[in-house]
């Protein structure tokens, strides 16, 4: 079915400067034609989108820190916002930790296992080796000072 001969767009109702409601529910859009139309709009938002996000100053990128911006305001100021917030992301997390627990750790063991021992070391490195310095540094200090009383407790023994 052709997606021309079924669609007929809401009129302006003048009585009330409005949508008139019972156009808009005869307005119907199906078949292949539809699905061309809507992969078109789709691709023109797509291309303008990123097209923005190539300009040194992206208009998205502006309004969303404006948007964000008045968030982060919001829940400065309402307590009552900032705890529901709080409490809404707290038990989603839960859930859907308890729903996806077996998931992520088939998900984890398996990346684990495509590294190899050198692709492994890398990562903790990378993740851990500002920590693992320290750790050598103070492994080598508490070996050496152990050496140092054992091998002055052998020369007081003698």
């Amino acid at each position: 079915m052709d997606c021309a001969a079924d669609y007929r767009p809401c009129r302006p109702d003048r009585s009330n400067l409005g949508l008139n409601p019972e156009a808009c529910r005869s307005v119907r859009v199906n078949g292949a034609r539809a699905q061309q139309m809507l992969d078109d709009l789709w691709d023109r938002i797509h291309d303008k989108l990123l097209h923005d996000l190539r300009r040194d100053d992206p208009a998205l990128a502006r309004q969303a820190q404006a948007w964000i911006g008045k968030l982060g305001r919001l829940l400065v100021e309402q307590s009552a916002l900032r705890d529901w917030l709080n409490h809404t992301l707290e038990s989603g997390s839960a859930a859907l930790i308890r729903q996806h627990r077996g998931a992520a750790g088939r998900f984890i063991e398996q990346q684990l296992a495509k590294w190899t021992r050198e692709e492994m070391t890398q990562r903790v490195e990378l993740a851990i080796g500002r920590d693992l310095q320290f750790i050598r540094i103070n492994g080598t200090l508490v070996g050496g000072l152990a050496w140092v009383v054992l091998h002055a407790l052998r020369q007081a023994l003698g």
